[in-house]
């Protein structure tokens, strides 16, 4: 099994690797992909926010704490590293903040196809070493439509991804991708990706969001079934529409 990172690729992006603290990480290397690697990746695609340089820290915010706690395990079961998880006092949506303050990780998950900095205004692909295996598909999938997914009573499943204007073209690259992976490795129709009408006034600039739709009545069964949600309560929700079926 070819690795997804090995620890030179980590040390070269230290502007002085000799100085980095290998002692803490090189038991994460070679770093192999598995599927609570990519469901981590999918988690942190959708309520994630990697912070860059000089902080290189790793923030999920969540109003579900079976989310958060889950994503801490992710954490410390790949790596042994653990956030600390607080009340955002910033916002009005009973949502909580999991901070992981380790730049090595961060680091990591970089070079392992994460975005850094603010997902709005950046390109991010689904990285390749997903996309081509069933497996590391699902798990991502699985926690990408946890975080940014929304079961709707007429028996659909709805994702939106909100991107700046100029940064529309590489979000329906990312969405497209989704598409053909769910085709491809579970027949599953999707359509999309189209961008919805409405405009967000931003402090970064005008924000629109992409959308994607699982809507046949076939489609919702087979991806309950076969990929379904972290979320329990998402899972909950889509098995009780399909045995309504």
């Amino acid at each position: 099994m070819d690795s997804v990172l090995e620890l030179s690729e980590l040390l070269n992006i230290y502007e002085k690797p000799s100085q980095a603290p290998v002692e803490d990480f090189a038991q994460w290397f070679p770093l192999y992909p598995s599927e609570k690697l990519a469901k981590l990746c999918g988690f942190l695609i959708g309520d994630g926010h990697m912070q860059p340089a000089p902080r290189w820290r790793i923030d999920f915010t969540s109003n579900n704490f079976e989310n958060l706690n889950y994503v801490n395990s992710l954490f410390f079961d790949l790596f042994g590293v653990k956030g600390k998880i607080r009340k955002c006092s910033t916002n009005k949506y009973n949502t909580h903040n999991l901070g992981v303050n380790c730049k090595s990780l961060t680091r990591t998950l970089f070079l392992c196809g994460m975005p850094i900095g603010a997902k709005v205004e950046c390109s991010f692909c689904v990285p390749n070493w997903i996309l081509v295996d069933a497996n590391y598909f699902r798990g991502f999938v699985r926690a990408y439509f946890s975080s940014e997914g929304c079961v709707e009573n007429e028996r659909r499943i709805s994702v939106n991804q909100w991107k700046l204007v100029d940064t529309l073209p590489a979000g329906k690259k990312f969405m497209s991708q989704i598409i053909f992976g769910l085709k491809k490795h579970f027949g599953i129709s999707c359509s999309g990706p189209y961008i919805i009408n409405f405009q967000n006034s931003t402090k970064k600039g005008i924000t629109q969001a992409i959308k994607i739709c699982i809507r046949r009545k076939k489609d919702f069964k087979e991806y309950t079934e076969k990929i379904g949600f972290v979320d329990l309560a998402k899972q909950a929700k889509a098995e009780l529409l399909v045995g309504d079926y």
